[in-house]
């Protein structure tokens, strides 16, 4: 965030095989997850889709989100943050 003045924020994380987060409301940042490498469960609100390499998500401010890596293998995710913020 510092380096952008606030504007975004750019994260490149490994999900492990396994690995789910809770359910979390985000009211002040719209989040975009392009899916690298590998395949990650992604929820909005009621919505829920599985995205393999390749996909995006695009994940409006003020809606309850999470993410799980349900395979066997680590998936890849570039996420990114508008406005930093919350990073």
């Amino acid at each position: 965030g510092d380096e952008s003045a606030g504007r975004y924020c750019i994260e490149d994380v490994i999900y492990a095989p396994g690995w789910e987060s809770s359910a979390y409301h985000m009211e002040s940042a719209d989040e975009h997850w392009y899916v690298v490498e590998g395949e990650v469960e992604i929820r909005v609100g009621d919505l829920i889709e599985t995205c393999a390499a390749g996909s995006f998500a695009y994940i409006p401010r003020d809606t309850t989100r999470a993410i799980a890596n349900r395979s066997g293998a680590p998936a890849r995710v570039f996420q990114w943050s508008t406005p930093a913020g919350y990073d």
